[in-house]
This record gives structure tokens, sequence and C-alpha cells, in this order.
């Protein structure tokens, strides 16, 4: 098994992506932490997620977020960029997606000077992507990730028995679930990423 590997599945269409987290010594399937791996039954193999794998991952990053209504300002930005068509290509990446909360949280100043700039414009919506796919199972606190900006994002992951796991990338906090695409990931997050000067 490799990182980032798509696995075809019974349902014809839908592949199930594989990832190895080092850090945690962990495997995902979609998402879904891999609990109990290889056990032998029949004719195969069955491995236990911890977790229904759901929604299935029907397009891409950029084709599925017309379905996502709170991200309709940062869909309207990336169509601006050269990033709309990066994440509609093959690959395997994670958009940390601020909502239109986000933005509207942003001082005017700071909105204002983003959205007339597309130099900045660019730096900071590539500051929300990571080369890879990375889901929150596998995350491990203080862990790095390195965006298209080549900056670092850093994971504040909080696990809690008995209580859901609370993950943030710098001050966006992950909420709801991973939106599982053919090329990557979603992450819904509450703040925009500013990048580094």
């Amino acid at each position: 098994m490799t990182n980032n590997q798509v696995l075809a599945s019974l349902l014809e269409g839908f592949g199930i992506r594989l990832n190895k987290y080092p850090s945690r010594k962990v495997i995902t399937a979609n998402g879904c932490l891999i609990s109990d791996a290889d056990n032998t039954a029949g004719k195969g193999v069955v491995h236990v997620v911890d977790q229904v794998l759901y929604p299935f991952p029907a397009g891409t990053i950029i084709s599925e977020m017309p379905y996502m209504n709170q991200l309709s300002v940062l869909r309207d930005l990336i169509v601006k960029t050269d990033l709309g068509q990066l994440l509609n290509d093959d690959g395997a990446f994670s958009l940390f997606a601020p909502t239109d909360a986000a933005f509207e949280k942003l001082p005017n100043a700071t909105l204002h000077h983003i959205l007339n700039n597309q130099m900045v414009l660019t730096r900071v919506l590539n500051y929300h992507v990571v080369d890879g796919v990375y889901y929150e199972a596998g995350l491990s606190d203080r862990e790095e990730l390195t965006t298209l900006q080549t900056e670092k994002l850093v994971c504040h992951v909080n696990r809690t028995v008995g209580a859901d796991t609370q993950v943030a990338v710098n001050n966006g906090k992950i909420t709801g679930l991973a939106f599982p695409t053919i090329n990557g990931v979603i992450h819904i997050i509450d703040n925009v990423l500013i990048p580094p000067k």
C-alpha cells in the first residue's frame, strides 16, 4: 500500500483513498481510521474502520465546491486565480476552506487589500492548499503541513477520550465533516489563514 493510493470499490465510479500517517502510525480510508486491519475473511481481507465511508468522492475539489453553500466567497475568489485549474486537475490536495462567515470576520482594510491585489489574493489562497491528502484522524499535534506557498501550517490537535477530536490549522478550526473528492479533501475552517509576511 502506498500513501494516497486510490482503490476501486464495488460501487462503480467511486474510489477509496488510503493515507498513511507516519507521525501517528495510522492508516485512513477516505478519512476513516482503519482500527483493525488485515482480517482474513473467506476469499478476501476485511479492514475495520471507525465510521461509515461517506460522503463518496464524486468530483474534484472545484467541481464539488458549488454544492457547499458556505463556500461561495472562496469559490468566486479561486476562479479569479490559476488555483481553480490546479484544484480541478489530478493530484492529491487538502483544501482548508474558509467559510463566507470567515471572510466577513476579516477587517475591512485586510479584505480590501486581498481582493484588490492579484498577487496577494493568489498568495492567500495558495496558503490554504497543501500538497497531499490529510485527514483529522491522521494528524498529530504540532505537526507542520507545507502549503503551495511552501510555508508551514501548524496543526493543533486535541484528542479527548469520549469527545470528538478538535483540529485547527494555525487559527482556523476545522468544523464539520471532511469532504472527500477524487483529487483530495476539503476541510471547512472558521477563519481565513493569512500567510506570514
